[in-house]
């Protein structure tokens, strides 16, 4: 985690990386996934594509090959909305697809940043204490259960030693 200092470090592009291994036969229908059922939700998230090279760059019987897809997020801010997007159904279907199809696949986030370039680290150290255990959970609640489920969970930690709070909310994601 870094802080923000005079140069605005948090404004700065973010590369992401995808390095996806495949058998060559699967490229084409790889491609026209990404091309079809990715990119144009991805760019709705901010995610623009810059470059898609492979490696190696011909046709192996025998091997496999790495397909690299370089995008771009606009800046932190950016980064962090696109994440909270990207947990829909349509992502996970579309992720599933495409391990049906390749050997294996990786998401980095290189930084072409000099070590002095690198704004200071911050330490993870709160100012607030906790007092015990939390847990979070994400839940789909068909519309009109909120309140049902709400009632059940207060019934529930009465009956739990310890237990001090329950809360539901909606999602930031869609």
């Amino acid at each position: 985690m870094y802080q923000q200092g005079a140069r605005n470090e948090l404004n700065w592009m973010i590369t992401v990386l995808d390095r996806i291994v495949l058998e060559a036969t699967q490229l084409p229908e790889v491609e026209r996934l990404f091309r079809e059922c990715y990119q144009p939700a991805a760019a709705e998230r901010g995610l623009r594509l810059v470059s898609r090279e492979i490696s190696p760059p011909l046709m192996l019987a025998e091997a496999p090959l790495t397909l690299w897809q370089r995008w771009e997020v606009a800046d932190v801010g950016a980064w962090w909305s696109m994440r909270a997007q990207s947990g829909t159904p349509a992502v996970a279907e579309f992720w599933q697809r495409i391990d049906a199809l390749t050997i294996s696949r990786e998401r980095v986030y290189p930084g072409a940043h000099t070590a002095s370039e690198l704004p200071a680290p911050i330490g993870n150290a709160s100012d607030v204490a906790s007092r015990g255990y939390r847990e979070t959970a994400q839940l789909r609640v068909r519309e009109g259960s909120i309140d049902t489920l709400d009632a059940g969970l207060r019934e529930v930690m009465a009956l739990l030693p310890g237990a001090e709070h329950t809360a539901l909310a909606r999602n930031f994601a869609p």
